[in-house]
């Protein structure tokens, strides 16, 4: 039913698309590097074939790889953002790692660092010393570029349902892995457990329930609740959640009915450390060789409740069963989100009030609700759907 021949164009970060650069546009004619391009040629062509077959129900996952570094796109991506608009006033207003918060926060600069053409001489990242306001700005404007790039193609799928006659039946939902930093805190990519690394888009339309388009929730959410959420939006029985191997993620569909309904307590994320540098008390971002978890040092769990993101350090390693010891702390952050409107991404994380008396009782929950783990977090009973015919208790 599908053919066959189409190449597979399997998984490729784009990584070298602009040679030593972190930032470049493509010519018109670097096909090679229109990657995103065939992915979207590619679902749309398995949903085409679907569609002839009568086959369904249907699941087509389409992951770009834009906006990963390197910062990619056909020239005319770049010219929506001018120059001359994009200048060195438009770069982060905090640049540098937080002085409150422990030095085990703030990793090195991620695939960046090895982007020799576009760094000083001699350049190494740190906490204290940003990349020049210049080089930011042109680096944002790839961002810029590239996400709009990928928007592109997200397009392309959305006018193949409408093309194809499928949009009245198809659930669409968009996310992505994880957040992004653009020069915050002296920090590109993701690689922390601040709120720009953290959080990312979840966005869910069901042509059952137009009433609900357009409809925006402050309630907290996971990665992992968007099987579980579209399954049920499509009607389809759930696996069981809350035992080895099953699915860890709940059904968020109410909010689309009720953006208000109490949900989940907090949302947990975690990232880890490795390569101590006992010199300057930083560490190396866990990546290449050291993926591996034998070479994890410490781990940190953040967790992000409705007025707070509180993220603990502990040691991780083979001294201790090859995980992570939950009685070995080493440090603690608190950031105040209170007043968090989600509108200001440069303006949170800046001030680590984990030491302020005041916040003790605030610092002990969030301790316990990391300890405690995904399991007590979940929304309560009575905010939870009816779990489809079928599904596994």
């Amino acid at each position: 039913m599908i053919n066959r021949s189409t190449r597979y164009l399997g998984y490729n970060q784009g990584l070298g698309f602009c040679g030593e650069h972190a930032a470049c546009a493509l010519a018109a004619n670097d096909t090679a590097h229109f990657t995103d391009d065939g992915i979207a040629a590619r679902a749309v062509e398995i949903m085409a074939s679907h569609k002839a077959h009568g086959v369904g129900p249907w699941l087509v996952m389409a992951g770009f790889i834009r906006p990963h570094v390197d910062w990619s796109a056909p020239q005319r991506f770049w010219d929506l953002y001018p120059e001359d608009q994009c200048g060195a006033d438009t770069v982060a207003v905090h640049k540098t790692a937080p002085p409150s918060a422990p030095k085990i926060a703030w990793v090195d600069g991620g695939y960046v660092d090895g982007k020799t053409a576009d760094l000083p001489k001699g350049y190494q990242f740190s906490p204290t010393a940003p990349v020049n306001d210049t080089l930011a700005a042109h680096w944002r404007r790839g961002y810029y570029a590239a996400v709009s790039y990928m928007d592109w193609n997200v397009g392309k799928l959305l006018d193949a349902l409408d093309d194809l006659g499928l949009a009245d039946d198809t659930i669409v939902a968009l996310m992505a892995d994880h957040g992004y930093q653009l020069g915050e805190h002296s920090m590109w990519e993701k690689y922390t457990n601040w709120e720009l690394a953290a959080r990312v888009p979840f966005i869910v339309a069901a042509p059952h329930k137009a009433a609900t388009h357009g409809r925006a929730t402050t309630a907290l959410t996971e990665n992992v609740d968007a099987y579980p959420t579209v399954a049920a939006l499509a009607g389809l029985p759930l696996p069981a959640i809350e035992c080895a191997g099953c699915v860890e993620g709940d059904d968020a569909s109410p909010l689309l009915d009720d953006p208000t309904l109490a949900w989940k307590k907090g949302s947990i994320s975690q990232y880890a450390r490795c390569s101590l540098d006992n010199a300057t008390g930083l560490y190396k971002r866990c990546s290449s060789d050291s993926l591996h978890t034998t070479a994890f040092q410490a781990m940190g769990y953040s967790v992000r409740s409705a007025g707070w993101r509180y993220t603990e350090w502990f040691s991780f390693g083979l001294g201790h069963g090859g995980g992570t010891d939950f009685n070995a702390s080493l440090f603690v952050e608190l950031y105040d989100h209170r007043d968090d409107e989600g509108d200001d991404f440069d303006a949170y994380d800046q001030v680590n009030v984990a030491t302020d008396p005041a916040n003790a009782a605030v610092v002990k929950e969030h301790a316990q609700m990391v300890r405690d783990g995904w399991t007590k977090l979940r929304p309560h009973p009575s905010s939870r759907a009816p779990r489809p015919p079928g599904s596994a208790v």
